[in-house]
């Protein structure tokens, strides 16, 4: 089927296809960069490493942005309290308001989908800071888009690989201030061919 604008694509339009940065969108010297593992189980040393406990916070951060993300464009609403709790202050914030009146005005939904495949996981890390941490991630959309009528008008299968930074407010919640798309393709192809 064909993608048409709909909210798969006002998603993909806001936050995977904006290439939006900082305004320094090069890491300071004291920026460190690791490889994140896939592993969940404890540490066998008795001293926690604070690097280690920050990147499997931001693991599950990510999971939980991921799922409340979908949920705020599976029925548009402008007016929405996640949008607060999603977007840190800025452009992008103010761009995903924009983007959900949209599609509330053209009646755009994405409910959840039988047989749905989308998946996302954190391929990498890059903590800048104990409130600042990019994450490469790798998204495979595989939601649909309904239009006012209950026609699907969008249901491709989407892999996107990009970067998120959030960034960790006074409240101690994280919130996503920038997203970059590194690339965008149809199908499970490349870093989505690993996800289960």
């Amino acid at each position: 089927m064909r993608r048409v604008l709909g909210i798969g694509a006002l998603a993909a339009a806001l936050l995977l296809g904006s290439g939006c940065s900082d305004d320094d969108p090069k890491a300071d010297s004291t920026t460190t960069e690791e490889s994140l593992t896939t592993s969940t189980e404890p540490d066998s040393t008795t001293t926690a490493d604070p690097v280690e406990m920050l990147k499997r916070e931001i693991v599950e951060v990510h999971k939980q942005w991921r799922g409340d993300f979908r949920k705020l464009f599976a029925n548009p609403d402008p007016s929405s309290p996640l949008i607060d709790q999603l977007f840190a202050d800025g452009e992008l914030k103010e761009r995903s308001r924009m983007r959900l009146q949209e599609g509330k005005q053209e009646g755009m939904s994405s409910p959840p989908r039988p047989g749905d495949v989308s998946d996302w996981e954190v391929v990498e890390m890059q903590i800048e800071s104990e409130s600042s941490v990019v994450v490469t991630e790798c998204y495979l959309d595989g939601a649909w888009t309904l239009d006012a009528s209950g026609k699907v008008v969008d249901d491709e299968v989407i892999s996107y690989l990009g970067k998120l930074r959030f960034v960790k407010g006074s409240d101690g919640r994280w919130r996503v201030s920038t997203i970059e798309t590194i690339s965008k393709d149809e199908g499970r192809v490349g870093c989505a061919e690993q996800l289960t």
